[in-house]
């Protein structure tokens, strides 16, 4: 869910569904909302939710840009990386 990612990123708090890998990147609570699928009237409550109060959709954008940069931020998708080799290659 790359686009998820690039919402976070972006300071814009997602409201998505709960389905494939967007519960691994959207956790819900920082910075964004997950919804069960299938629910139109809970995607519609958790978007009036974030618009009907500024301060809250201001915080939870900047807890989502925190959260896109510390997961998956150059560091940390470097650090994924250097994991991955360190343990699939020989050492020595």
């Amino acid at each position: 869910p790359n686009a998820v990612i690039e919402y976070l990123a972006s300071g814009l708090p997602a409201v998505a569904t709960a389905v494939g890998g967007t519960p691994d990147v959207l956790r819900d609570g920082s910075g964004g909302v997950l919804v069960p699928p299938d629910e139109p009237e809970a995607m519609g409550s958790a978007l009036a939710g974030l618009l009907a109060d500024p301060r809250a959709l201001e915080a939870r954008g900047r807890a989502a840009r925190l959260e896109a940069e510390r997961r998956f931020g150059l560091p940390a998708v470097l650090e994924m990386w250097y994991r991955f080799f360190e343990e699939r290659l020989p050492s020595g």
